[in-house]
């Protein structure tokens, strides 16, 4: 029986689509992520290519971690990533949630380095905030 072989060049190929699936889902950008596993920005574009060049298992470890999703399905695609709240995923691709001015991009930089306990909170208190008439508008 003839075992059947795999290209080396379509596993490269999906590990960068299962990166650049991992990085969207945490709804961070290459250059965030770049930040907290703390390497260049552009290795981080490079991994995410077609023709990828691949990271170091320490590097996918810290991909993995950063955007909470499973090493194995990471790795392999076995499994399904933690995060499976797709409808989540897909709001944050909307236009209008994008961050308009750089104090809107301070914000959401800000928020996201929170617990999620914090984010809650926050989140509310704008909300309360954004809910009240104001003369400030």
């Amino acid at each position: 029986m003839k075992t059947p072989s795999i290209a080396v060049g379509s596993i490269v190929q999906n590990l960068a689509e299962r990166i650049r699936r991992a990085r969207r889902l945490a709804g961070i950008s290459q250059a965030e992520l770049a930040r907290r596993i703390r390497i260049s920005p552009s290795a981080v574009a490079q991994w995410e290519q077609a023709k990828a060049t691949v990271p170091s298992v320490n590097h996918v470890i810290e991909i993995s971690k950063v955007a909470s999703v499973s090493l194995e399905w990471l790795l392999t695609a076995e499994g399904k990533p933690r995060r499976t709240r797709k409808a989540e995923a897909d709001a944050a691709l909307a236009f209008e949630l994008y961050a308009f001015d750089s104090r809107e991009e301070a914000l959401l930089k800000a928020y996201r380095m929170l617990t999620p306990r914090l984010r809650k909170n926050i989140l509310e208190l704008v909300e309360e905030f954004a809910a009240k008439p104001s003369r400030n508008r």
